[in-house]
């Protein structure tokens, strides 16, 4: 088999396999979450109880507004609408979604 062929070949499975893992919304949104969760759990410190449970269930209606990905077949993007501006927080590719900037800022990851 011609080397050309086999690159090609190779190419064709990775992009497959791109585009059957690439990450859906809920994905994104539990990604988003996860990294705010975090930063309130790090703030309540061990005595948080209650307050960091009402908290999180305020995280968690809140991302489900805000939180929408953009899919490109082969990956797609995390972004964060608020008051009009849209920001790219976050990548998803083969089956995970990556955060990056504020948000890791935020975690402290």
């Amino acid at each position: 088999m011609n080397k050309k062929y086999v690159i090609v070949f190779i190419a064709a499975i990775i992009l497959l396999v791109a585009a059957l893992t690439n990450p859906g919304l809920t994905q994104h949104k539990d990604a988003v979450k996860g990294k705010i969760i975090s930063y309130i759990k790090k703030r309540a410190g061990a005595g948080g109880g209650f307050g960091a449970l009402l908290a999180e269930a305020m995280v968690q209606q809140t991302v489900n507004g805000i939180v929408t990905n953009d899919n490109y077949l082969f990956f797609s993007l995390t972004k964060i609408n608020w008051e009009g501006d849209s920001r790219i927080v976050g990548l998803g590719l083969f089956g995970n979604v990556f955060t990056f900037g504020k948000i890791n800022d935020l975690a402290g990851a």
